[in-house]
């Protein structure tokens, strides 16, 4: 699939310095130069590179000083030893070089992302931005001299869709006919679920290609098998024509191996070894890696298959295009003149294919693939490769590229054995310097992927914890960042490494930032820490994962899609103080961390298993449901870490684990939770219902408000275009709580102090906590493993945690006074007396990690 030619409106990957716009535009010194070199002696003659100006742009020493954007022209195909691609640059004399990582084309894989990692824009586009799974040599050179010789990251961005298919083909030596974004592929060797029902197949999200040889005409399918980080390549021709399993309406199908046949029970086990097995590399002659160490993982990643009866594929629903695209209005698309098979394609009209579906368009290209390929034998047994003409004449064994002879290739310097190794490369680059990938060997940080952020969004602070993770196993903490203040400046930056504490109370600035300023701050404090690797790059970061307060009616954790975006915005009102600044920062993502998956985490899912009974109020049932007004409850991600990590601890089934879970902070609220799962909580269709917080009321008498003021039905002038605030609203959110009662927000001083309105707010929490305990003791018929505090306040406070087990004592829960004021150390810490049966826990709530654990579990969100 391809789309018409265009220029690019926006970027995956940033720029730096102006792009040449016209044949005549001269580059500033930015563009060509690198911080090593001083400006020329003489005057560089600019060279027509055609409309825009330039075909592709490319990276150099990214994210250090010196980093340099290269505009690149034409290219030509070096087929002699080392293959390389040639560009010529905006200037005479400049021409960069990139070193392929294998002599054989068809060792070479072009790496597109996913539609879904842009989800808000066209999937076409996803073509214009190329990069490779492994890093390759780039050579560049102007007149000055070599200015740069390092083994990249390579990172293209191409003007039109035209000439990165263009460029592919040249690279592979094979045509590009099309390409679909598949939800997952799988086969007989590699299923499709795993023993647990987890999703895993040959590889999950990704963008399948059909290809076209150029010597021996036949078609293939290449796939990124990306939980085992290789390269799958199959030709048609090894498969039936006809589908083995089709089904239309969720656009999946099996290709049939031929001379496979499905065994019997009985005879599988004896008939596996005898039927006849197909490998693509029938026609492909043994892969010869070149002789650089870095091109190995390409080569590896290369090699045949190996042997299957089937494969299936389960192709992605892009049933409309998103918003912000450019496409016609019939909504189709016209394939280049490059990628029509010698035959006639099928035709609708004027060899038209209906753009959104790449299902019916693979079944008619498939067809005609193969019954193309039929058309032959056998390919031709051996391939020849021809030395390419270097672009502007000359000879492929002593070269000139606009005249400049070509510079021997310099000898590599030996590995270093550990990165951070004092020295310097032969180009004077520091091999200390983290974030460069150069010839020294270093190589930074795990795949991408594997980096999951775990984002909370306050009405006050943003905070930012960074995950290593691999698929189904637990995440582990690199770091945490957080910018509090956001409300009263200046705002403050706290991080911290490991156990190490690297910013503490740094101030940041006297203005009023907003999250999303906060959150720009939290990500380039991570990315310039030299010390930690593991985020080099806005692109290293794999998963983004968003705590939502309010989730509607979703009863897990969701990958934001346009859909999901628009259905969140509308329950902004439901969580003011929360919601809006959240889809903030998410766009944000979207925009700025394009290779990201962004997925949200609601407070109110684990809530979804409240029976209607109790979720239900006795309102009109039809405005009720037309208005979807009904109890939600929320802090759910952290009572489902504290019902996992309860059971662990006390060694239960979750689904037979009965708790009653405090989650005491600025925001409070209470959980009955029965089998594992939430049976009651306090909060209701807002955060505002149940125990009083900081700044909140809590569950007053609904006509209150209107007896407080007068104007309480008019809007705040907090209110902006986008989110419709009241002052009743604001009142009991913002101006009501231990605020209200004491002045101060800190529970802290509130606990330790005897005035009588510290006092007083202290029994007036303490009071209302007891009552949701023993509503919940009733609701659950006695049968209670535990209780557990957690939040701040249940962690911290032994006087709250004594005052509340004292009142509900006579429900059969006492305390060790010396466990109680022992300090938390671990998850979960018992403090209950001995001998009770009915246990009080502290726990030690992480939602960042909760959120993390989810995203690293969940194949759907596994890029």
């Amino acid at each position: 699939m391809a789309g018409s030619r265009r220029s690019v409106s926006s970027s995956s990957f940033n720029s730096s310095g102006p792009a040449p716009l016209d044949p005549t535009f001269t580059p500033s010194s930015t563009a060509t130069a690198t911080s090593q070199t001083s400006a020329p002696l003489t005057p560089l003659a600019s060279l027509d590179l055609g409309p825009p100006g330039y075909n592709a742009t490319i990276k150099l020493y990214e994210r250090t000083e010196s980093e340099t954007t290269v505009f690149l022209g034409p290219w030509d195909v070096v087929n002699t030893e080392p293959r390389r691609v040639v560009w010529q640059c905006s200037y005479a004399g400049e021409v960069l070089e990139h070193f392929l990582p294998s002599d054989y084309p068809a060792d070479i894989f072009p790496y597109v992302l996913h539609s879904q990692h842009r989800r808000f824009g066209d999937p076409r586009e996803m073509e214009l931005y190329l990069t490779f799974r492994e890093p390759h040599r780039v050579r560049y050179t102007t007149i000055d001299g070599l200015m740069h010789d390092e083994y990249i990251d390579v990172r293209y961005e191409f003007t039109t869709i035209d000439c990165s298919m263009q460029f592919q083909g040249d690279v592979r030596g094979k045509d590009l006919v099309d390409w679909y974004d598949v939800d997952v592929v799988w086969s007989d060797t590699h299923r499709r679920t795993d023993s647990y029902g987890n999703v895993r197949g040959l590889g999950t999200i990704q963008r399948m290609k059909l290809w076209r040889d150029r010597y021996s005409s036949f078609h293939s399918l290449t796939l990124y098998a990306n939980h085992r980080r290789r390269w799958k390549e199959y030709l048609v021709q090894d498969f039936d024509a006809d589908f083995r399993q089709r089904d239309d309406r969720h656009r999946r199908l099996q290709l049939n191996a031929r001379g496979a046949r499905r065994a019997s029970a009985s005879e599988s086990s004896h008939s596996h070894a005898r039927e006849r097995r197909f490998s693509a590399s029938s026609i492909f002659r043994p892969r010869n890696s070149s002789s650089s160490s870095h091109g190995g993982a390409s080569s590896a990643a290369a090699q045949p298959t190996g042997d299957l009866r089937y494969l299936g594929i389960q192709f992605t629903r892009n049933d409309r295009m998103q918003s912000g695209t450019d496409v016609s209005a019939d909504r189709s698309l016209l394939l280049p003149a490059s990628s029509i098979p010698h035959k006639e394609l099928p035709r609708t009209g004027e060899h038209k294919l209906s753009f959104p579906q790449d299902y019916r368009r693979f079944i008619d290209l498939w067809n005609f693939a193969h019954d193309s390929d039929g058309q032959y034998d056998a390919p031709p047994p051996s391939r020849v490769e021809l030395e390419s003409p270097v672009m502007n004449g000359g000879s492929s064994q002593n070269h000139h590229v606009n005249g400049v002879a070509e510079l021997p290739s310099p000898e590599l310097l030996p590995t270093v054995e550990e990165p951070g190794t004092v020295g310097a490369c032969a180009l004077g680059r520091s091999c200390t310097d983290r974030k460069v990938r150069t010839v020294c060997g270093y190589v930074d940080g795990p795949a991408a992927g594997s980096i999951i952020l775990s984002v909370n969004a306050g009405s006050s602070s943003v905070k930012v914890s960074v995950y290593s993770a691999e698929h189904g196993e637990a995440p582990v903490q690199l770091a945490e960042a957080q910018v509090s203040g956001l409300t009263a400046p200046p705002s403050v930056l706290d991080y911290t490494r490991g156990v190490e504490k690297i910013k503490k109370g740094e101030e940041l600035s006297n203005k009023t930032l907003s999250q999303r300023d906060a959150f720009g701050v939290l990500l380039e404090t991570l990315i310039e820490d030299t010390d930690l690797p593991q985020i080099g790059h806005k692109d290293d970061i794999g998963i983004v994962c968003h705590r939502i307060v309010h989730g509607g009616d979703y009863t897990k954790a969701q990958l934001i899609s346009e859909d999901t975006y628009l259905v969140l915005e509308g329950l902004n009102d439901l969580a003011p103080l929360h919601n809006a600044n959240s889809l903030g920062i998410v766009q944000t993502c979207i925009r700025d961390l394009a290779s990201a998956r962004n997925v949200a985490c609601f407070d109110s899912q684990f809530h979804s298993t409240i029976p209607p009974h109790i979720r239900t109020y006795p309102i009109d049932p039809v405005i009720a449901r037309s208005n979807k007004l009904r109890k939600y409850g929320f802090h759910g991600i952290s009572y489902a870490f504290i019902a996992r990590a309860s059971a662990e601890f006390l060694g239960k089934s979750p689904d037979r684990l009965n708790l009653i879970a405090l989650h005491l902070g600025s925001g409070a609220s209470a959980c009955a939770i029965k089998g594992g799962k939430s049976w009651d909580t306090s909060m209701g269709l807002t955060p505002l219902a149940g125990l009083p917080g900081a700044t909140r009321s809590g569950s007053v008498d609904p006509s209150l408000v209107f007896h407080y003021a007068s104007d309480v039905g008019k809007l705040s002038p907090a209110s902006t275009k986008e989110l419709h605030i009241s002052r009743a609203e604001e009142i009991l959110n913002k101006e009501a709580g231990w605020k209200a009662l004491t002045g101060t927000t800190n529970f802290g001083v509130i606990a330790a102090s005897e005035e009588p309105p510290m006092k007083l707010a202290f029994d007036l929490f303490v009071d209302r906590i007891c009552g949701f305990i023993g509503s919940y003791y009733v609701s659950l018929r006695g049968e209670v493993d535990a209780l557990v505090f957690a939040g701040g306040i249940g962690e911290k406070s032994d006087k709250l945690r004594r005052a509340v087990v004292d009142q509900i004592g006579c429900l059969g829960f006492a305390l060790d006074e010396n466990a109680n004021a022992t300090k938390l150390e671990g998850v979960v810490q018992d403090i209950s007396a001995a001998g009770v049966k009915q246990k009080v826990l502290v726990c030690a709530t992480d939602e960042q990690f909760e959120m993390a654990r989810v995203c690293s579990e969940d194949d759907e969100f596994w890029p």
